[in-house]
């Protein structure tokens, strides 16, 4: 069993556009839990932190969203990052974060004796901050995972008694990509999937990701509930300048596909020279990228930024003329729902979470890794990106990825998880 909230668009995107039906998420809100009465427990298997602002920040943003209706939500986050460190509880946004670390370990023997004691050191550090968090009075209904492995393996220092449910995020499940989890021996049939079906609600972002676990057995009934994206009240009208700005964010990672998008900007550029595109992101790909664009003599369209808060992206999409998204595959896309939430309609491959929510309205599907379909696409943005009312995109955005509506959808999969259904 499958159920979205999600339009599902099919046709690939041309002149002529059409949009195909949708279905609804049916949650039934009878015998409601009073939100200030129930606890839940995020673990999650990133979280925003003073090394890596941005890591997990849909999921901080998804527990403040649960935060603001009154229900009382704490973040067990618990990483390897940095040095190490005992557990910290500290108060962000009305949520109680309570922060410990393993640190990394350097060296080839270091790192051998650390993976080799990684599973009993890191449920040692979970169960300490859980203990911390129990003595400020706190005591969850129900935990919530972020992505399923490693997060769910701290599950077992709550006891069976305390139900959780896991949101995947993780693109470990889809075809093609370059993560080695399941190409451990073993893996999926002994701990993923018996862990995976331990859960009282198994929920994913997007349609693409749920057929991929689907395949894999993971649960018997799969849930889609989007990504959480920060209202925005009012939206900027398009740039007046002759240069049209067109904004990529990612941390260019091998499946963010960015040779695609230069070589493609490399022929767009043969025949026009009225743009310019932004990279937002940082990563260890990106000094290949800044080579490339070199080689590719593009250095005088393409403008790098580095990392940026989520203020900053938002200052550059309001003064972009459309997103760009050369993905091979996404489970969801924050950039792409936050593109819409600004009022800026989106270019994007073919490649699995934005089909969900980009059709004839909101952008421009092309074929997935397919540099002239890329070409033809960034042209027709070009000319033509001013056809999108950016009040309508950011009404759509509200509709579907606003803080209110995803809490809403969730809080119905707690009661039912808790049995407080009808």
């Amino acid at each position: 069993m499958v159920t979205s909230q999600f339009p599902h668009f099919i046709p690939e995107r041309s002149a002529q556009h059409d949009v195909e039906g949708s279905c609804t998420l049916q949650v039934a809100t009878s015998k409601m839990w009073q939100n200030s009465s129930l606890s839940i427990l995020v673990i999650p298997t990133w979280y925003p932190s003073s090394d890596d602002p941005v890591a997990g920040i849909f999921i901080r943003n998804q527990a403040i969203a649960l935060a603001q209706t009154g229900i009382d939500v704490a973040v067990l986050a618990v990483t390897q990052e940095g040095q190490p460190s005992s557990p910290v509880i500290t108060s962000e946004d009305g949520v109680r974060v309570v922060r410990a670390s393993l640190g990394r370990t350097t060296g080839t023997l270091g790192r051998l004796k650390y993976y080799l004691q990684w599973f009993s050191a890191l449920q040692k550090l979970q169960m300490k901050a859980y203990r911390k968090l129990q003595a400020t009075g706190f005591q969850p209904d129900i935990v919530h995972v972020h992505t399923l492995w490693p997060a769910a393996r701290a599950v077992s220092v709550l006891g069976e008694e305390t139900p959780f449910m896991v949101t995947e995020h993780s693109e470990e499940y889809l075809v093609g990509t370059e993560r080695k989890l399941l190409k451990v021996p073993g893996i999926l049939p002994i701990v993923l999937r018996p862990l995976a079906r331990r859960a009282a609600a198994y929920i994913v972002p997007s349609r693409s990701l749920t057929n991929s676990l689907k395949e894999l057995r993971m649960h018997h009934s799969i849930q889609i509930v989007p990504n959480v994206v920060p209202s925005r009240d009012i939206v900027m009208s398009y740039p007046i300048e002759a240069v049209k700005n067109i904004l990529h964010v990612s941390q260019f990672g091998e499946a963010k596909n960015i040779p695609l998008l230069l070589h493609a900007l490399k022929q767009v550029r043969s025949g026009r020279s009225d743009f310019v595109l932004h990279l937002v992101g940082d990563g260890d790909n990106r000094s290949l990228i800044e080579q490339m664009v070199h080689d590719l003599e593009l250095q005088d369209c393409v403008k790098f930024h580095g990392s940026c808060t989520s203020a900053q992206i938002n200052s550059l999409l309001d003064q972009t003329a459309f997103s760009v998204i050369s993905s091979r595959h996404e489970t969801f896309s924050v950039f792409g729902a936050e593109s819409l939430m600004a009022g800026r309609p989106v270019l994007s491959t073919r490649c699995g979470g934005l089909e969900d929510y980009i059709g004839a309205e909101q952008g421009l599907l092309v074929t997935n890794n397919n540099e002239q379909a890329l070409v033809d696409g960034i042209v027709w943005m070009l000319d033509n990106y001013q056809s999108f009312d950016p009040q309508l995109l950011n009404d759509y955005a509200r509709e579907h990825f606003a803080p209110e509506v995803v809490a809403k959808q969730l809080i119905g999969l707690y009661n039912q998880a808790l049995g407080l259904q009808a």
